[in-house]
């Protein structure tokens, strides 16, 4: 329960540096995305054998400047492990990861509809291992995501990301492992995707009194 008390406090800190959504404000982002991870390396036999990943993710961007951003986001990876050629083929492994973070994004390149980026953040996770479809284990512990990506943002509201990460992962029991994932993802999005200048008032006519 502390670990979501802090991710919880961490997220708080977070709305109180940033005004709420609105079209007023110069520019705030939510996105919504689901797609595939494909895992470079890992540590440790289950993620050193871990197949194709699917993911979700959900995240808000807050633009403080044309190329800097407060975000947080919340993300789901289920992974299979391949146990074939292996004492325990006959078992069927997987793990969910699931994150909450917070951070800031660097847009590298902005054009009207692509995204160039870099991001860096601090995270809560847990990871579920499950075998034959029973949680047999869990961990739980910090992470600190980073990134390189590309996005494309697409009329009918449709996004569609390239991601290479890399997430260090400092889990209880001696869990800790780290990987590097290329994340491909399709998605949705709401509010402004540019940092755009707020308006100022404009000034009131004046008005001639007749004499």
């Amino acid at each position: 329960m502390q670990r979501w008390k802090r991710a919880g406090w961490c997220f708080l800190l977070l709305g109180m540096a940033s005004p709420g959504f609105s079209q007023e404000t110069p520019a705030n982002l939510v996105r919504l995305g689901a797609g595939a991870t494909f895992p470079g390396n890992g540590s440790g036999w289950v993620t050193d054998h871990l197949q194709t990943t699917w993911m979700a993710t959900a995240g808000y961007d807050r633009f403080l400047t044309p190329h800097w951003a407060l975000e947080a986001g919340g993300s789901w990876q289920r992974n299979p492990v391949d146990t074939s050629d292996s004492p325990i083929s006959d078992l069927d492994l997987f793990s969910d990861t699931w994150g909450l973070h917070a951070g800031v994004r660097n847009d590298l390149l902005t054009k009207k509809t692509f995204h160039l980026y870099a991001d860096l953040g601090i995270g809560f996770y847990q990871s579920l291992l499950y075998v034959n479809g029973t949680q047999e284990d869990s961990a739980a512990g910090w992470g600190v995501p980073l990134g390189l990506g590309g996005e494309f943002f697409l009329p009918a509201r449709l996004s569609l990301g390239l991601r290479l990460g890399y997430l260090p992962l400092f889990m209880s029991q001696g869990a800790s492992f780290d990987s590097l994932q290329v994340q491909l993802q399709v998605g949705t999005f709401w509010g402004k995707t540019q940092f755009q200048t707020p308006r100022k008032p404009k000034p009131e006519p004046i008005v001639k009194q007749p004499r």
